[in-house]
């Protein structure tokens, strides 16, 4: 299948670019070819020129930088407390109202493909509300379509 991206809205075009990654390795602090969480989202929004090609973010420094919104959509990014509920410690992008993708199921000891592989640590799509603790929803596409 052909997509026209002319066609798309930034925010469907960033859905079909953060879809293309799916099965991508995570790998803890990487940035590519293999991604941790804050290494993936950031990845989807410098493609699209939410933030500057040389930036990169923890998931607790991309919740300050965009808009909270209340309800999650297509193009925005949900975030996730801890066990604890004291600190942001997940970022994925949702795809839309229900679904979000991210680079996920790994933690500090997946440092390799092997790590990732053994811990099915990979990036792939699940449920927006689920085990974890939902923090917040931020929009880095507000205001622009």
């Amino acid at each position: 299948m052909i997509i026209n991206f002319n066609a798309l809205t930034i925010r469907q075009q960033a859905t079909a670019y953060a879809l293309s990654f799916i099965g991508t390795p995570y790998m803890w602090n990487g940035n590519g070819p293999y991604f941790d969480c804050s290494g993936y989202v950031c990845q989807i929004i410098k493609a699209f020129g939410k933030i500057k090609p040389n930036e990169d973010f923890k998931a607790e420094q991309l919740k300050s930088k965009f808009i909270q919104i209340n309800q999650p959509s297509e193009g925005c990014l949900v975030f996730f407390y801890n066990t604890a509920k004291t600190k942001i410690s997940h970022v994925e992008y949702c795809i839309n109202d229900i679904l979000s993708i991210g680079a996920a199921d790994g933690d500090s000891e997946t440092l390799s493909l092997a790590d990732a592989i053994k811990d099915g640590a990979f990036i792939k799509i699940h449920p927006i509300k689920r085990e974890r603790s939902i923090a917040c929803f931020v929009d880095p596409f507000q205001g622009v379509e």
